[in-house]
């Protein structure tokens, strides 16, 4: 038990002192590269963002649109339903399949 807790703090211990080292001794440059990277990653997440911002503020004015198109089939639908019941007055059997 005590050999797994002092391998452990060994360990840390060590990787504590090699990144101080690689970060002195090559002036950081391997951290900027990461920072770099961390950086753009941030900048998409950003631009991420602010596309689904634009999504939810044209959300409320695709569902009016969409309401008022099927409003105005509905209106189209019953004028057309009514015109077509007014025309047939079921003598017609022409047109009519079996």
């Amino acid at each position: 038990m005590f050999k797994i807790i002092f391998r452990t703090i060994t360990i840390i211990v060590f990787t504590v002192i090699l990144i101080t080292v690689l970060a002195f001794w090559k002036g950081g440059k391997p951290f900027r590269w990461l920072g770099h990277k961390t950086e753009s990653v941030g900048v998409a997440i950003v631009q991420f963002g602010e596309m689904i911002d634009d999504l939810k503020g044209k959300k409320e004015e695709v569902k009016k649109t969409y309401k008022d198109i099927k409003e105005t089939l509905s209106e189209g639908k019953e004028a057309l339903t009514k015109e077509y019941k007014g025309k047939d007055d079921g003598t017609n059997t022409k047109d009519k399949q079996p």
